[in-house]
């Protein structure tokens, strides 16, 4: 703040303006009287400015603050009132500028706190030590699943939506712990040996699997994890064939048409612990897993890249 003189009073903060997550080409206003005050009754002038005009532009008129969305990332904007007399009161606050979820979402588990399903109605009840801790998306409450690679699972229920029986699309972002176990599901329907869709980690590397209806399973390895890295998981299945994306790029693919259906939970962290012993199979992932979601159809690669290329701001919607 600076001084405002012998005379005169300087500008009260009434209030702080709070956080703007809207999307690309969006705008939103703000009435910067609801935010300051001048004990002395002077009338304030207002002025803004950007952190990063690339993502996000801001104009003043009078005490209307707007603040246009351009580009996905984080920013912050500054907002200065001043009495004429030399006084002024400063505020910041962070400016999240996301893309549109893409359609036919069927499931979003933002872990924001929370493991309630965004979008369905398939809530993750956090098992065995599963926590919250900050995550790599900022927008919301900007938190991540946490699991120990021991026993710890989001169990979601079985629900229709997440038994395909044609094209659907998976991803999230994970990041293995410092000592991540080299088997580990980020996420998967049904238990191993009878499961219908995972993706996970095997043998150190990225893969995503499918069973077939007639029993046997497909699965596609991409590159190898890379522990307390961040990493953008996606798989996708057409009807025909099974592809993996690691960081919006494909990682590999191979050919299935049938997938098997079962009537087993889904498994955040883990593989649902339905159907076999504690630690026998070793399928428990070591890390932190972020904005899971579920779509009922494959997603094109544009689109799985430009959900990769939101980094730490995210999608909207929902």
């Amino acid at each position: 703040m600076v001084d405002p003189g012998p005379n005169n009073v300087a500008p009260d903060v009434t209030g702080a303006i709070p956080p703007q997550t809207l999307g690309a080409g969006r705008d939103v206003t703000v009435e910067l009287s609801q935010y300051f005050s001048d004990p002395g009754g002077d009338a304030l002038t207002y002025h803004a400015n950007s952190s990063d005009p690339v993502v996000a532009g801001v104009t003043v008129s009078l005490s209307q603050l707007t603040v246009v969305a351009i580009s996905p990332g984080v920013g912050q904007v500054t907002v200065t009132a001043r009495d004429g007399l030399g006084g002024e009161a400063r505020q910041t606050f962070d400016v999240v500028v996301c893309v549109p979820i893409p359609d036919d979402a069927l499931h979003w588990w933002t872990a924001d706190g929370t493991g309630a399903d965004r979008i369905g109605e398939a809530n993750a009840t956090l098992m065995n030590g599963a926590s919250y801790v900050p995550g790599l998306v900022t927008s919301n409450n900007g938190q991540a699943f946490s699991f120990d690679g021991v026993d710890a699972i989001g169990l979601v229920p079985d629900v229709p939506t997440l038994n395909p029986t044609g094209p659907f699309s998976v991803m999230a972002w994970a990041r293995p712990g410092p000592h991540p176990t080299p088997n580990g599901a980020v996420i998967g329907k049904g238990h191993p040996w009878s499961e219908s869709w995972v993706l996970d980690t095997h043998r150190n590397r990225w893969r995503a699997v499918i069973r077939s209806s007639g029993g046997s399973s497909v699965s596609v390895y991409g590159s190898t994890i890379e522990s307390g890295a961040w990493s953008h998981v996606a798989m996708r299945w057409d009807g025909r064939i099974l592809a993996l994306y690691v960081d919006g790029q494909l990682d590999g693919a191979a050919p299935i048409n049938t997938i098997h259906v079962n009537d087993g939970p889904v498994g955040i962290g883990a593989r649902s612990e339905s159907g076999f012993q504690d630690h026998e199979l070793d399928l428990e992932f070591a890390g932190e897993v972020d904005e899971v979601m579920f779509f009922g159809r494959a997603l094109g690669e544009e689109e799985i890249r430009a959900v990769f290329a939101t980094s730490t701001s995210g999608v909207c919607g929902g």
